[in-house]
C-alpha cells in the first residue's frame, strides 16, 4: 500500500480499481475490521471505480455512489456535445458534424481499430 507509480495521464478505471483492491485487501487483514462489512464510497468517476471493483470482489458488501454516471461515458460525451453546442448557438448541421466525428472516435476506441483512418480526418 502507498506504492502507486506511473503517469496520471495513463490511468484507467481498471488501474484505479486495482489500487483500491490493495487497500481493501489491507483492511481485510486488520483484526479491528469486520471483513464482511467492507464497502466503498465513490464520487463521480470514483463511482465507476467502486462498481468496477465490486463486481469482481465478492468481499465488497456495499457501495455508496455519489454523482456517479448512470449512463455509458460515450452517451454522456455525445449528449454534452449536443447540449453545449446548442446553448452556444452553433448551427444544427455543425453540431451533427461534431457528433458524427465523435461517434467515429468512440467506435475506434471501443474496437481498437481504424486509428489510421481516424488520423486522416
Amino acid at each position: 500500500m502507498g506504492k502507486s507509480t506511473g503517469n496520471l495521464r495513463d490511468v484507467t478505471i481498471q488501474r484505479l480499481a486495482k489500487d483500491v483492491h490493495v487497500i481493501v485487501n489491507h483492511l481485510e487483514k486488520r483484526s479491528d475490521i469486520n471483513k464482511n462489512k467492507i464497502g466503498l464510497l465513490g464520487h463521480s468517476e470514483g463511482g465507476d471505480v467502486a462498481v468496477n471493483l465490486a463486481v469482481k470482489d465478492p468481499h465488497i458488501s456495499f457501495l455508496v455512489l455519489m454523482s456517479a454516471p448512470a449512463y455509458p461515458g460515450s452517451d454522456i460525451i455525445l449528449q454534452q456535445i449536443k447540449t453545449l453546442n446548442s446553448k452556444m448557438g452553433v448551427p444544427a448541421s455543425k453540431i451533427q458534424g461534431s457528433l458524427n466525428m465523435e461517434e467515429n472516435v468512440i467506435k475506434v476506441v471501443k474496437t481498437n481499430s481504424g486509428w489510421k483512418q481516424l488520423k486522416k480526418i
